[in-house]
C-alpha cells in the first residue's frame, strides 16, 4: 500500500504535457484525435534517416532489417538543442541521426 493512498488510489496532478510523435502529432490534442481516429503513423523509412533499400532483406540476413517501414518523428533532427544535452554543434553534426 502506498502511503497517502485512499481506497488504493493515489491522487496525482498533471501540470503540463507536450509531445512530438510520428504522424504529425505536435500536441496532446493531436495525439487524442489520432487515437480516436484509430490512426497509424507507419511510414517508409525517410531517406534522411538511412538508406533502407541498402539494408532491407526479407530473409533475415545478418546486418539487415526485415521491414522498410517504421514510426518516425517528422521533425528535422538537425535542429537538436545541444545546450540541453551539453553538446557542441560539431558533436551534434557527427551524431548518428537515430540518437539525436
Amino acid at each position: 500500500m502506498v502511503e497517502g493512498a485512499k481506497n488504493g488510489f493515489v491522487p496525482i496532478a498533471i501540470c503540463g504535457m507536450a509531445c512530438r510523435l510520428g504522424g504529425g502529432i505536435r500536441s496532446p490534442e493531436d495525439f487524442w484525435n489520432f487515437l480516436m481516429n484509430k490512426g497509424d503513423a507507419k511510414v517508409k523509412v525517410p531517406s534522411n534517416r538511412y538508406n533502407v533499400d541498402a539494408f532491407y532483406s526479407p530473409h533475415k540476413k545478418p546486418g539487415t532489417v526485415i521491414t522498410r517501414h517504421g514510426y518516425f518523428i517528422d521533425d528535422d533532427l538537425t535542429g537538436l538543442d545541444g545546450s540541453f544535452f551539453n553538446m557542441s554543434a560539431a558533436e551534434i553534426s557527427r551524431c548518428d541521426p537515430q540518437q539525436r
